[in-house]
Parts: C-alpha cells; sequence; structure tokens
C-alpha cells in the first residue's frame, strides 16, 4: 500500500479547516440572528440605516431634552471684587499713596504759586526773617536789610522765569530801587557758575535745576548725558521735597 503524498496531506488539512470554520459561523448566527445586520455602518444618534426610526427628528430630541434642564437662577454679586485695595502688584492702596507721598518730587520754579515765587525772590534779597515779617504781617522791608552785594546773589535771579518784579509790594520806594540797581550789576557783570564745584561753567557741558535754577556741570552730578526727563532736581532740592 502506498503512503499518501505530502501534498495530499496539505490539502486535506486546509479542507478540513475550512469545514471547521464555517461550522463555527452558522452555529453562532443560529444563536444571534440579530448579528446579520451588524456589518451595517452606525448612523447618526448610534442607529444603523436599519434602526434608525422612520419618524425620528434628532432637533425635536434636543429641544425636549433641553427643555428638560433646569437653569439656576442668575445671583446678583454682591461685594467688592477680589484685589480692590490693591495696587498692580499687590501692595494696599493706602500704603502705596504714603510711599509716593515720602518720595514726593520738588516742583519746578515756573509751576510754583505767586506767593511761592514771592517768598523764594524775597530769600534772595533779604534775610529768612525779615522775609517772614514781610510775608505774614505785611510789614515793609526797609533799606537796610536788602542786600547790597551782588556777587552775594545767587545765579538764579537772573533766570529768564524769574520776575522780580513780584516782590515789589513788599519794599519801601528806597529799598526797591537798591534792590533794582543790584540787580542791574549782577546782570552786567553776569558769570555762570557750577553750584557744586563753584567754578565757571564755560564750555562744558551743564544741567540746570528746575526747582532752585541753579546751574551744575554734568561730571560734579554723575550725568553723562543730557537726561530724557523733562524736569531735572538736584539733590539738595530733592532731599528738602522728601
Amino acid at each position: 500500500m502506498k503512503s499518501p503524498s505530502l501534498k495530499w496531506l496539505q490539502m486535506k488539512k486546509v479542507s478540513w479547516r475550512m469545514t471547521r470554520v464555517t461550522t463555527i459561523c452558522s452555529s453562532v448566527d443560529s444563536e444571534n440572528p440579530s448579528n446579520h445586520a451588524s456589518d451595517e455602518q452606525p448612523g447618526p444618534s448610534g442607529f444603523s440605516s436599519k434602526e434608525i426610526p422612520q419618524n425620528c427628528d434628532p432637533c425635536e430630541d434636543d429641544e425636549e431634552r433641553t427643555l428638560g434642564l433646569t437653569v439656576p437662577p442668575l445671583v446678583k454679586k454682591r461685594g467688592r471684587p477680589k484685589g480692590h485695595g490693591l495696587t498692580t502688584i499687590g501692595l494696599p492702596a493706602k500704603r502705596a499713596r504714603k510711599e509716593l507721598l515720602r518720595y514726593k518730587k520738588p516742583c519746578s520754579f515756573s509751576k510754583l504759586h505767586v506767593s511761592e515765587k514771592e517768598k523764594v525772590i524775597l530769600s534772595w534779597f533779604v534775610d529768612e526773617k525779615v522775609a517772614e515779617r514781610a510775608l505774614k504781617h505785611n510789614d515793609l522791608i526797609e533799606e537796610e536789610d536788602v542786600e547790597c552785594k551782588p556777587e552775594r546773589l545767587p545765579d538764579s535771579v537772573l533766570d529768564e522765569n524769574v520776575d522780580i518784579h513780584l516782590a515789589r509790594k513788599h519794599f519801601t520806594t528806597e529799598a526797591w530801587m537798591l534792590v533794582q540797581e543790584v540787580f542791574k550789576h549782577k546782570s552786567v557783570h553776569m558769570a555762570w557758575i557750577c553750584h557744586s564745584c563753584h567754578h565757571n561753567l564755560h564750555f562744558e557741558q551743564s544741567i540746570i535745576c528746575d526747582s532752585c535754577l541753579l546751574w551744575f556741570h554734568f561730571k560734579c552730578v554723575g550725568l553723562v548725558r543730557q537726561p530724557k526727563c523733562k524736569n531735572w532736581f538736584c539733590r539738595s532740592c530733592t532731599a528738602k521735597a522728601k
């Protein structure tokens, strides 16, 4: 008896496997008939093309579900918003205002009130106590109280923003004539001096303090170039403002 060939055995094995797979699939289909529709692609809302109801409107279902929801009532917010009373960096606003007051900048001479300008001008020509009596008690300043040496007057008196005539009402006629004479002599022999080193400005780079109207060399106040700020104040005026 001849033994079966290898090729015949392989074909027999494949045929047996196909028969077994067919039998298993038939038994599964007989148990679950609904699986015949498994190949159908699901449609909208999770239904297959055969399972979508004929009279089903998706918009109506959405409206029914929306109407069934309970919307909470609007509640009016009360109280101050979070962070009220704080600055952008988180500091209390009152504290920030106090800090600003501590580091208050001096005021430029041109922005001073007329009464403040009068006080400054008087301080250049007479003693502080004499100026105080003139301002508070309207006492006229006598000729002997006026500074008669032009070199003792500050260069500020020659600034274009200064009008010495604002203080005219505080002097007697003789005293005012002396003020004009000293001022004229100062104008004729004008020499701009650095208030820090007390040397002539010459043609060196210099800057004026907008408060006291005195000039300074760049190098004397630690400047390399002209500041970008509109007004510049010297250390003395800055210290007085604090």
